[in-house]
């Protein structure tokens, strides 16, 4: 009688017993939902009913904001880690470090010698496409995969969606350099532009970085092709290439019949529908690759 009890009476410790470790797709899914319907509350009391914060206090508010998707990120990933048996570590240093070298060499590389908003927006589609792959992709997940690889992988990898966990703080922490620096070249933006830079910075930056973080997951366990990770890398590169355009695009184009107030949701629909799409189909790769890796051990305990 005991014996059965034990389990009816702790269901929670037998599934942390089963699966120790943290599930990833749920956490970030939650706060990516949460970081757009804040962009949304923001964006709608802002430029529709039209709340304005004093100018006095509209800057600390705007460092608050930018600030949030680290907030959301440690109270929906960071603490659930100390709640299972086997949490991830290292994930607050990989933010860290991310941030360092966002701050002190990607973004003055990108923004103050290649400087593509200067140029790339006279360019057609394809040369703007091009140019933000080969400039803002390129050192955006070269400098993530860097840190990754020299901060985490392999020893702390012991399941494929270790490298989400680490690949999503590393796009955290670069996302939100980049955020902070819009507020500092523009002290006076308002709080729905803020929140709309926020939210597209960290949509760009985790799609993104979920590619980067499948060629590290399969390098690390299923040794594919040597080229595998750098494909990996410039896939990742190309998507921050096609979406960083296109963005800025939707905001700026115009649309007689809906306005200027409509320009900027069409942005922000796309940064959550390209997070959305990269969140799919890597969860889609991520578990193919896992269903794999059961066959093949079947097939072997089988023999």
């Amino acid at each position: 009688m005991a014996a059965t009890r034990g389990p009816l009476l702790n269901p929670i410790k037998e599934e942390q017993e089963s699966y120790p470790y943290r599930h990833v797709w749920g956490s970030a899914i939650i706060q990516i939902v949460v970081l757009a319907a804040a962009t949304a509350v923001i964006f709608v009391a802002n430029s529709l009913l039209g709340i304005r914060l004093p100018p006095a206090i509209a800057p600390a508010f705007n460092t608050v904001l930018v600030l949030l998707p680290v907030g959301v990120w440690i109270l929906l990933s960071v603490l659930p880690e100390r709640r299972v048996s086997q949490p991830r570590d290292r994930l607050v240093f990989v933010v860290i470090v991310t941030a360092l070298v966002a701050s002190g060499v990607a973004l003055p590389l990108l923004d103050g010698f290649l400087q593509p908003e200067l140029w790339l927006p006279h360019e057609s589609a394809i040369n703007r496409i091009l140019g933000y792959t080969f400039t803002l992709g390129i050192i955006q997940e070269v400098s993530k995969y860097i840190v990754l690889r020299y901060a985490v992988w392999r020893d702390h990898f012991r399941i494929r969606t270790d490298a989400v966990a680490y690949a999503f703080a590393a796009a955290v922490g670069f996302a939100t350099v980049q955020s902070i620096n819009v507020v500092l070249a523009n002290p006076s933006m308002s709080l729905d532009v803020v929140a709309l830079r926020m939210f597209e910075h960290l949509a760009i930056n985790i799609a993104a970085s979920l590619f980067v973080s499948l060629g590290l997951a399969e390098t690390r366990f299923d040794h594919p092709t040597p080229f595998f990770m750098t494909i990996s890398v410039a896939l990742a590169a190309l998507f921050a290439g096609i979406a960083q355009p296109i963005i800025s695009g939707l905001e700026n184009a115009t649309f007689s019949s809906q306005g200027s107030f409509a320009r900027p949701l069409f942005g922000f629909a796309f940064a959550l529908a390209v997070a959305a799409v990269a969140l799919v189909v890597n969860i889609f790769l991520f578990s193919s690759a896992e269903r794999r890796e059961r066959e093949r051990l079947r097939a072997e305990d089988a023999r």
